[in-house]
């Protein structure tokens, strides 16, 4: 390998702020070479690159001293696993750009309650993703999510949900419920949440028979204090 491989790292960050009103700019590039390729030796090094370019541009209201206000805007450009040479058989040009707006509200209704809620739109596109190399997708994902946070003498409770409308898969409805009780030297714990994943551009490129990542996690806990540090 002497002489054969290749590690170059950059990165760049940059930020700028007045009161709440945040940019934020990273930029990396990892390039790599390397002679051996999985499980063989090649001619000549292999180069790789790995490029990204994200920005995100957030503001922060309070309307009120009980609500909060927090608008977001995120761009991410990214050239992951690129080989531009067209004649190497790891051949790999792609190009990815997601833009994101997402506005989120806390309202502390009481002194128990909580409540937080958005909206959000995200947009997907890519290029050179099918055979032709000049091919392109573009995908959107809307959603709107809420949550309400509750500390109160009885029993703590986090619970929300989530919706979204993805432009290839269609809707998603993942709840999320969280229950907290201390008895004395006992604490328990009760958790039920679901998710939801839609395929990235390159799961959906696999074909037609692609579909969402979805799971279900029930969890019980109990912690039983037996007396100091124990």
């Amino acid at each position: 390998l002497g002489g054969n491989s290749r590690l170059d790292p950059t990165m760049v960050q940059a930020g700028v702020g007045y009161k709440d009103l945040q940019l934020s700019v990273l930029y990396q590039r990892y390039g790599t070479s390397a002679i051996v390729a999985f499980d063989e030796v090649l001619e000549a090094p292999a180069p790789t690159d790995f490029e990204s370019l994200h920005a995100e541009l957030s503001d922060r209201f309070r309307p009120d001293e009980r609500v909060e206000i927090i608008p977001r805007l995120n761009l991410t450009f990214s050239k992951p696993f690129s080989d531009s040479d067209q004649g190497s058989p790891f051949f790999y040009d792609k190009e990815v750009l997601r833009l994101r707006g997402r506005t989120l509200a806390r309202w502390a209704a009481l002194d128990w309650l909580q409540l937080t809620g958005g909206v959000e739109v995200t947009s997907d596109q890519g290029w050179g993703i099918g055979p032709e190399e000049a091919d392109s997708v573009s995908y959107v994902n809307l959603a709107g999510f809420v949550e309400a946070f509750s500390v109160n003498p009885f029993i703590n409770v986090v619970a929300g949900a989530r919706v979204e409308n993805h432009s290839a898969f269609g809707e998603s409805f993942v709840p999320r419920l969280v229950l907290l009780r201390s008895f004395g030297p006992f604490s328990g714990k009760a958790l039920f949440s679901r998710a939801f994943r839609a395929p990235s551009i390159e799961n959906i490129s696999l074909g037609a028979d692609v579909r969402p990542e979805r799971t279900t996690v029930l969890e019980l806990e109990g912690t039983l204090r037996m007396g100091e540090g124990q």
